[in-house]
């Protein structure tokens, strides 16, 4: 799986790509990398509770303490690591969100995200209407 695939994906892909082909490639690091945002919604996500059993969540969040699992994860042992990151300016929820309400990439530049972000955006038409968040 590529970046863009990835990317244009996500969550969708994944977990095939683990559960198949990608299994050796994928599992080697066998570390997922979410921000909270994701982690926080990990059980809307097809297949979470395999997904938990095959890797380690890296967890990154803008706050200095370990993030507390959704209720719906307490009753499902996972590895996850905390990554505590600086806290930045930019939301990719906030993104995601604005986007879908129908603003342009362009839109979003550079007040949210640089310039070259929301070209790459527009011409790969990520988070396209109709496309897999």
């Amino acid at each position: 799986m590529n970046d863009q695939q990835l990317l244009r994906y996500g969550r969708h892909i994944l977990l095939n790509e683990i559960g198949i082909e990608g299994q050796q490639r994928l599992l080697d690091a066998r570390v997922l990398i979410i921000g909270l945002d994701q982690y926080l919604n990990l059980p809307t996500w097809q297949g979470w509770q395999e997904l938990l059993q095959r890797v380690t969540l890296a967890v990154a969040t803008r706050e200095p303490f370990e993030p507390e699992p959704p209720e719906a994860l307490r009753s499902h042992p996972h590895r996850m690591v905390h990554l505590p990151m600086a806290p930045q300016a930019v939301s990719s929820t906030e993104v995601r969100e604005r986007l879908a309400l129908g603003e342009s990439p362009e839109s979003l530049a550079p007040e949210l995200i640089p310039v070259s972000v929301a070209r790459y955006i527009a011409n790969h038409q990520l988070y396209a209407s109709g496309a897999p968040l």
